[in-house]
């Protein structure tokens, strides 16, 4: 009986099998067949990962060739140098990106990358040789007075692709959110419980807010490193940017109710506020750090960690904004530092203000007369990112 049930398990297992599996020889035959090409792409670019994931397996299993690519990153400078000498050495200038190398020709941008692969495969599938060079797809010369830079030519490219301005304007409305000017007000109150000198006070204020621009530095570097490395594995890139998008989405939504309520009165209800335990942590690391003789060292850690406990808010726009950067440049640290100067911007302003002083109370019934732009202008931030990370 277990010899019978076996046989039958055997039986199933070749006969479910696909068929690839059952021509074997044939399949080997196929993978025999292999050419090879360069392809410069752009970590987390959605037209040129659909010529990766879709139109490469279609073209291979249309013509029974292997298309082995070499796979550069186009905005790391080693990628883009190499990409420029190599249009060089045949006449050529960088034009658009993602770049093909594939035999005599090369084909720049999606639309001549898909079609200029299609025929070159299917060249080769009739003739066992690559196209000449003198194709409708062959070589362009480069144009009169064409004498760029590569520095030059990459740093036109990265203005394409990077907007400075819209960095600045994403940290700028992450300093004024709810959760960052309400724990500001918080250590101002408590600051100013305190029996300490002017000058003591000031110092305090901006160690504080110092922690506060080193710890979401480091923080960014290390989410965008994590970002960067998903965004590199290719498939994964789609998963990632869809859950972005999907957050987006969601993050938009929920800040266009809390809009609403805070129309109504109701802005203690707001969806996207720290939970109170997380507040309430808080403002604990903030009583301990100024109840400390060495003030500004304590306020400096204070800043550390609040930092954290406040990045469960705060990075609901962070977050969406280093998913954005890291599909599009490797070199991110200076935009790091512009969007947490503007982050911070905010708070020293208000800091200042206060420490010259303005009532605080008088503060926060200006900021709370506000909040509906803020929310909404937060939406649309969202909103935008949802679709911008397709891009």
């Amino acid at each position: 009986m277990d010899m019978q049930r076996l046989v039958l398990v055997f039986l199933w297992f070749f006969v479910s099998m696909p068929p690839d599996y059952l021509l074997g020889a044939q399949k080997l035959s196929n993978e025999s067949m292999s050419v090879r090409g360069i392809y410069f792409t752009e970590t987390g670019c959605s037209h040129c990962d659909a010529f990766l994931l879709f139109e490469k397996p279609r073209l291979e299993k249309a013509t029974g060739l292997s298309l082995e690519l070499e796979l550069h990153d186009i905005l790391s400078p080693k990628g883009y140098e190499l990409c420029v000498a190599m249009l060089a050495e045949r006449g050529l200038v960088f034009t658009a990106f993602p770049v093909l190398f594939l035999g005599n020709n090369v084909y720049q941008g999606s639309t001549a990358v898909e079609a200029g692969g299609r025929a070159e495969l299917e060249y080769w599938l009739k003739y066992g040789q690559w196209r000449p060079a003198e194709g409708p797809e062959g070589p362009q010369k480069p144009p009169q007075g064409a004498s760029k830079t590569v520095l030059e030519d990459i740093s036109s490219l990265k203005g394409q692709t990077l907007s400075v301005l819209s960095i600045f304007l994403a940290g700028l409305l992450d300093g004024i959110n709810p959760c960052a000017f309400s724990t500001l007000l918080f250590f101002l109150s408590f600051l100013g419980l305190r029996r300490q000198d002017h000058k003591k006070r000031f110092w305090t204020g901006i160690s504080f807010i110092g922690g506060i621009f080193v710890a979401y530095v480091a923080l960014g570097l290390g989410i965008f490193s994590g970002l960067r490395y998903f965004f590199s594995r290719l498939g994964v890139s789609w998963f990632v940017k869809g859950a972005v998008s999907l957050l987006g989405g969601i993050l938009a939504v929920a800040s266009c109710y809390d809009a609403f309520l805070a129309l109504r009165g109701r802005a203690g209800e707001s969806i996207l506020q720290l939970p109170l335990f997380l507040k309430q942590a808080s403002h604990r690391l903030i009583r301990k750090g100024t109840n400390v003789s060495l003030y500004m060292l304590a306020a400096f850690g204070s800043g550390l960690l609040v930092s954290c406990i406040e990045l469960a808010c705060t990075g609901q726009v962070y977050f969406p904004t280093l998913a954005y950067l890291a599909q599009r440049s490797e070199r991110v640290f200076p935009l790091l530092l512009l969007y947490n100067l503007a982050f911070i911007t905010p708070l020293l302003v208000v800091f200042v203000v206060v420490h010259r002083g303005a009532a605080q109370e008088g503060l926060r019934r200006w900021y709370e007369g506000h909040l509906v732009l803020v929310r909404f202008l937060t939406a649309l931030f969202f909103g935008s990112l949802a679709v911008l990370v397709w891009q």
